[in-house]
């Protein structure tokens, strides 16, 4: 139980520490925003040095540099309603095959005593053809008791750390499942692209054991390579980014510290309109990136400097939105045609895209799925004679709850 008094005497008590992070933070938006002017003035030559001689850039300019200059670029439609936008983007999409991954999954619990989980993996496509047809599928796996397990996992706690792999790599490998057959089947039409819900670039991974680290590492690595032998385009859609790489861009070539609490989202979104973009920056973080190495034997693929990105803004009352692609896409020239496809997608889906969207609502496994989960568990346990208890405490809380 929440008792309101306590939450509002703890506020007040802290009311001098929140008025200092709002001065510090309008402090770093400023010099920040000044630090933005000031890279608008330089050349390409004169900012490309300077990024060379700092020791993390955070990020670099790429081909989409070459003949133009400044960071931001335009959108050159307007609409005038809504109807327009969807006309507008009825008209790109058109012949263009979209794909989309998203998972979720069932984690093992303690409420019973047999630790087990679950992946779904849903994949939506739309070739947007006068025929309407589209492809929704599934893929479920049970993970079982020894893969939970094992390395002296108990079955629960750090092995929520296993299943959420396991989902990630089910995403990667049945978006790749899904590229290598579209890739077969593709006829003259425009490109295909296919969106990744979340970032190309796992930084997440750097604070993890080495070998989960590099399991999730190895899998974007694969998703890269796919991507570029299929020739299909991949997009790492982030709705909401606190990345601070072109923050860290700006701080090196200004020469200032980099402050916490300025995401390049928050920092852009005042810059752009609706359907404007930056142009694309090659990620180069110090982090992780440095691991971004696949292949066997001699034949070793560096993909360390091999992601771009951009922001997107998609809705006109929020910060502008992630992209990451393969930096293949950019040097191929199809970066215009992947970023109007991710619009089209965006105002059929009004602020999201409506492809990861149908993918992630095929995917989701809610409570009542995971109830009727552990129900089906329990059923094929005893006619198995397998022994399984629901804990009391479990139990009590269900009938409390119920």
């Amino acid at each position: 139980m929440l008792f309101p008094a306590r939450v509002t005497s703890q506020l007040e008590t802290g009311l001098d520490r929140f008025v200092e992070h709002a001065d510090n933070e309008r402090k770093a938006y400023r010099a920040f925003s000044n630090a933005l002017n000031a890279l608008q003035r330089l050349s390409n030559d004169e900012l490309s040095a300077r990024l060379a001689a700092t020791g993390r850039p955070g990020a670099l300019l790429s081909e989409e540099w070459d003949g133009a200059s400044g960071l931001f670029e335009p959108f050159d439609v307007r609409f005038e309603n809504h109807r327009e936008a969807r006309e507008w983007a009825l008209e790109k999409i058109r012949s263009v095959l979209t794909i989309a991954v998203d998972g979720s999954e069932i984690k093992p619990t303690k409420d019973y005593s047999l630790p087990i989980g679950a992946v779904q993996v849903a994949w939506f496509e739309n070739p947007h053809e006068p025929s309407g047809r589209y492809v929704k599928d599934v893929a479920f796996d049970v993970i079982y008791p020894d893969e939970l397990t094992r390395d002296n996992l108990d079955g629960f706690g750090t092995s929520d750390q296993l299943l959420a792999l396991r989902r990630f790599q089910g995403e990667v490998n049945h978006l790749i499942d899904r590229l290598e057959v579209a890739a077969l089947r593709r006829g003259d039409g425009p490109p295909p692209v296919a969106f990744f819900d979340g970032s190309l670039v796992v930084s997440f991974a750097a604070m993890m054991l080495e070998t989960t680290g590099t399991e999730y590492i190895q899998a974007i690595c694969r998703l890269l390579a796919a991507s570029e032998r299929t020739r299909i385009p991949v997009v790492g859609f982030i709705d909401t980014s606190l990345a601070k790489d072109v923050a860290t861009m700006l701080a090196g070539v200004a020469e200032f510290p980099l402050p916490h609490a300025v995401p390049d989202s928050n920092l852009l979104n005042p810059r752009l309109l609706w359907g404007d973009r930056t142009r694309a920056l090659v990620c180069a973080r110090d982090d992780v990136l440095g691991r971004y190495v696949a292949g066997v034997a001699n034949d070793q693929r560096d993909y360390s400097r091999e992601i771009c990105f951009l922001y997107l803004k998609t809705n006109q009352n929020s910060a502008p939105a992630r992209l990451d692609l393969p930096r293949w896409v950019v040097r191929e020239g199809l970066l215009d045609h992947v970023v109007d496809v991710v619009r089209a997608e965006v105002i059929v889906g009004n602020g999201y895209p409506y492809c990861i969207e149908t993918a992630d609502a095929c995917a989701v496994l809610g409570a009542r799925d995971r109830e009727h989960f552990y129900y089906l568990v329990q059923e094929f346990a005893a006619s198995h004679g397998i022994g399984t208890n629901v804990v009391p405490k479990a139990a009590s809380k269900r009938r409390r709850r119920a």
